[in-house]
């Protein structure tokens, strides 16, 4: 296990299309910071990012084929890119949030707007990591992993 002098983590908050970035987020760094160093995940550079819910349908039907906003995607850094900047593969990329779909979700699930901004910004983690959800077993991993860190209310 790596001392924390050893751990270096630049996770920034950014907003695109003037989506204010909600006060809650610095918390969910904090979070997600606390996740990686138990994981012992070090050295890692990550952009949190805010978008308005347009945008994120854009991006949405884009990648995913779905034209509809969604609270977050995920999208690791390019490894080719990463080999010609001589950058360490342990940057991660982009977690990408649309705070209006997070608020819908948390007011339908009876959540703090925080709550939910932790639990997509642990999910959008999640995926960088190489988790995902396309059948009932990984998903059922993906929701004990988020219950791990955030408790079991998050998918009540």
């Amino acid at each position: 296990m790596m001392s924390a002098d050893e751990i270096q983590y630049e996770i920034e908050l950014v907003s695109i299309d003037s989506e204010a970035i909600p006060t809650e987020a610095h918390a969910a760094v904090t979070l997600a910071k606390e996740i990686l160093t138990e994981i012992g995940q070090s050295n890692v550079m990550l952009s949190v990012v805010f978008v308005s819910a347009s945008a994120m349908r854009n991006m949405n039907n884009e990648h995913r084929g779905i034209d509809a906003p969604t609270d977050v995607l995920s999208f690791p850094i390019d490894q080719e890119w990463l080999k010609l900047a001589e950058v360490s593969s342990e940057n991660f990329g982009d977690v990408v949030i649309c705070q209006e779909v997070v608020r819908k979700n948390a007011e339908s699930a009876g959540l703090q707007f925080k709550v939910e901004l932790n639990h997509v910004i642990v999910h959008g983690l999640l995926h960088l990591l190489g988790h995902v959800h396309d059948n009932e077993e990984t998903e059922r991993l993906m929701s004990r992993l988020e219950e791990d860190w955030l408790g079991e209310h998050i998918h009540q």
